[in-house]
């Protein structure tokens, strides 16, 4: 066994999928950065970038140590789900060319 950084040095066998260790986060419990980011399949650079823009989860600082809990994940998560909802729908990419747009001309 060798320690893991993702799992705040517990040990752990040599091999394990990080989307194994995000199933070991008990209910209640809380997570390292990436624990959280193999739960919610994310990157760790996207998840800087969403504290960069104020839409990351909260998080708890123990000296030097950050940890999220499960709650504030299950709170980032419907937040998340209620931004979606309020999005435009993006127009599809299949979409033909209709009134007021331009055709593809063949001769380009």
């Amino acid at each position: 066994m060798t320690l893991h950084e993702d799992t705040d040095r517990r040990p752990v066998k040599r091999g394990v999928k990080p989307s194994a260790v995000a199933q070991q986060t008990p209910p209640g419990g809380s997570m390292t950065i990436d624990v959280f980011c193999a739960r919610n399949s994310i990157s760790r650079s996207l998840f800087y970038t969403l504290i960069d823009d104020g839409i990351a989860p909260d998080l708890m600082r123990l000296g030097s140590i950050i940890r999220i809990s499960t709650a504030a994940e299950a709170k980032w998560q419907r937040a998340n789900e209620k931004r979606t909802k309020t999005l435009p729908t993006p127009p599809s990419p299949n979409r033909k060319a209709g009134p007021g747009r331009p055709k593809k001309s063949a001769a380009a």
